[in-house]
């Protein structure tokens, strides 16, 4: 057998859609401590034409003769990465090549790119503490964050599914839509499910992917995690914790719901039976926003912050793993229109890793100050060069 060896002899390659996104100081070494992980860094400059890169990774194991993208990487590779210096990648170099490391190895780092605008509203929460209903104890968060003033919804997804499948990262497998996820410390690398069809309002019409008509604002429904994960990802967002997303909901409050809201509302938020006009099922989001709707009377039950929908219409993917199923779960936030009145609290948590009831599962994401300061400073540059 081969002995693995603990270098790589790198080659570089950058390439952009109209011009290049200089990627610079690139070095690679094989951990010492058997994981036959190999660490990438990297700078990437930013570009004033575009907003976020597609970092991809090529190896050649015969020299440079022969290259392949590999799938087997994490960290600062993917959609939605940004500029800056000393990115890391992560590549699982022995689940890709088991024990075949020679000193014929190259690798191509490539950065693509892209200019996305991303218009959903946001509100800031910010930092402190407050009481986390989950353990019973304070939990301070100690920087500010924005996150979706509203659950994704089938609109935006579609968006996101018909970039995807234009750059190959999704397929169709009968009513599933499904991507590779190249793998994290819970999950491994593997074939996913990203979204069921079947249990959402997206469908494939042979052509393109349509959302129900008059679906199009309300959330979308039938996500995996890794469904939601890609979405994040690409558009340089992430999934909130399970601690971010209740300090959106109930601020530094001991309330059970937002806004100290009764369970039995029906005016606030959307549950089974609520008696709402799209009872049973979603709501559009941010529909429980003081609106008078052809007589139905809603109450304004917006959180602290701004943020709607945090109790109830669809439960919500974190980025928490779980403690439940071996660690291979994430946690879920928040009540849904599935279930009953005492279950539309927001105090309320689901484990979940693909499992039943998926016509419930959505999210929202977060988007940390800093990177948001980033893209307006960039939008700002574009702006001066386009006049």
């Amino acid at each position: 057998m081969k002995q693995p060896l603990f270098w790589l002899l790198l080659s570089v390659m950058t390439v952009g859609f109209s011009q290049t996104a200089a990627i610079t100081n690139v070095t690679a070494a094989q951990r010492t401590d058997g994981s036959k992980i190999v660490d990438i860094y990297y700078d990437l400059a930013p570009d004033t034409l575009f907003n976020l890169y597609r970092v991809t990774v090529e190896i050649s194991m015969d020299g440079g003769s022969t290259f392949s993208e590999s799938r087997f990487v994490t960290g600062d590779a993917g959609d939605g990465i940004t500029a800056g210096t000393e990115k890391h990648i992560e590549w699982n170099l022995g689940a890709e090549y088991n024990d075949v490391f020679n000193n014929q190895t190259q690798v191509k780092v490539i950065a693509t790119g892209r200019f996305i605008q991303v218009n959903f509203p946001f509100v800031v929460v910010p930092s402190g503490s407050f009481n986390y209903s989950v353990t019973g104890n304070s939990v301070n968060i100690p920087y500010d964050f924005e996150i979706m003033k509203y659950e994704v919804t089938n609109a935006d997804y579609v968006q996101y599914l018909l970039t995807a499948l234009s750059d190959n990262n999704i397929y169709l497998n009968g009513d599933e839509i499904r991507g590779f996820y190249s793998g994290d410390n819970e999950i491994n690398p593997g074939d996913y499910r990203l979204l069921s069809m079947g249990n959402s309002r997206i469908s494939w019409n042979g052509t393109t992917f349509i959302v129900e008509e008059g679906y199009g604002n309300h959330p979308v429904t039938g996500v995996t995690w890794v469904g939601a994960e890609a979405f994040a990802k690409y558009f340089g967002l992430r999934l909130p914790s399970s601690e971010e997303w209740e300090k959106t909901a109930r601020g530094i409050n001991n309330w059970n719901e937002p806004l100290g809201l009764g369970q039995n509302d029906s005016t606030a938020t959307n549950f089974w039976n609520s008696g709402d006009p799209f009872d049973n099922g979603t709501t559009p989001v941010g529909y429980y926003d003081g609106t008078n709707y052809n007589g139905y009377q809603t109450l304004d039950s917006q959180s602290d912050y701004g943020a709607y929908d945090m109790a109830g219409n669809v439960s919500e993917w974190t980025s928490t793993p779980s403690i439940y199923n071996n660690g291979d779960s994430f946690i879920r936030r928040g009540g849904t229109w599935r279930w009953n009145v005492w279950d539309a609290s927001f105090t309320r948590w689901d484990e979940p890793w693909f499992e039943n009831n998926e016509d419930i599962q959505g999210f929202r994401c977060v988007r940390d100050i800093s990177a948001a300061r980033a893209q307006w400073l960039l939008e700002k540059q574009r702006r001066q060069q386009n006049k």
